[in-house]
């Protein structure tokens, strides 16, 4: 193994035998598409690195692999960014870093854009979807005011991902409906979809019209929700992660959707 001492924070360690089946040179990977040329099962089980220098600069790290004596250079930068042994976090609950919690007293505003600014201008597009990513919902403002307008936001950044319902779906009000969002009844706190797998991932929803009183949106943070619960009873935020509950949805057209997942899922 080596040892990469950084200026800051402490030194990286790496194995021979991972540094070897990462190497980047044309042998071991394709120079057009990057993908892997070999297996690991090519890699000797006594392989140990024989020599390993560092350029003047510190910018590269050239190391030589025995028996098969492989010459193979990195850049200290692509070892830093993929290094794997760090100290780690051994809480069996934990959040991703980019991830923040909020209260309606914590998050003073809600991330915002308008549809052209989002067409025209890709660093302030990126913020936006960086704020989404992070508190899960942000708002978009100015768009057209047409039925199918949501493939368009879709498509600024991803693709859409069609269900029983299509691609995508008008909620109106109807009689006998088969989902509550078919109704004027306001709809509580929810996850959407938990029939589904996988789950939805980012949902669209674009008002076009309202000819009702109300409508407004209430979003709540899911997180700071299970981390509180997990805060004041550890007991029943252990029964909700460890056990799986039964969901369903029948709907028309011989639509029946079913899955078992827990309450809280832990990663």
């Amino acid at each position: 193994a080596i040892l990469l001492s950084r200026k800051h924070g402490a030194p990286l360690r790496y194995h021979s035998t991972w540094l070897r089946d990462n190497a980047l040179d044309s042998k071991t990977r394709d120079k057009n598409n990057g993908q892997r040329l070999i297996s690991v099962l090519d890699i000797p089980v006594n392989t140990y690195i024989k020599s390993a220098s560092l350029d003047k600069k510190g910018k590269n790290v050239t190391l030589k692999f025995l028996p098969q004596e492989k010459q193979v250079k990195f850049s200290s930068t692509w070892l830093a960014s993929h290094a794997y042994d760090k100290k780690k976090n051994n809480s069996k609950v934990w959040l991703n870093p980019d991830l923040k919690t909020w209260t309606k007293a914590s998050l003073k505003r809600v991330p915002i854009i308008s549809y052209k600014t989002a067409q025209s201008n890709k660093k302030l597009f990126l913020r936006w979807l960086k704020s989404l990513h992070r508190y899960g919902f942000a708002k978009m403002t100015g768009c057209e005011k047409k039925s199918g307008t949501v493939i368009k936001i879709a498509k600024l950044f991803s693709y859409v991902r069609e269900t029983n319902y299509g691609k995508w779906f008008d909620v109106k009000s109807k009689t006998n409906a088969v989902n509550l969002a078919y109704t004027n009844l306001a709809l509580k706190a929810h996850t959407d979809n938990p029939y589904r797998d996988p789950t939805p991932t980012i949902q669209i929803l674009h008002c076009l019209k309202n000819s009702a009183k109300g409508g407004d949106s209430r979003v709540v943070d899911g997180f700071k929700a299970a981390l509180h619960l997990k805060k004041k009873n550890n007991k029943y935020f252990s029964l909700l992660s460890k056990y799986c509950s039964r969901f369903e949805f029948k709907g028309k057209k011989d639509v029946h959707l079913k899955s078992r997942f827990p309450m809280i899922s832990l990663s």
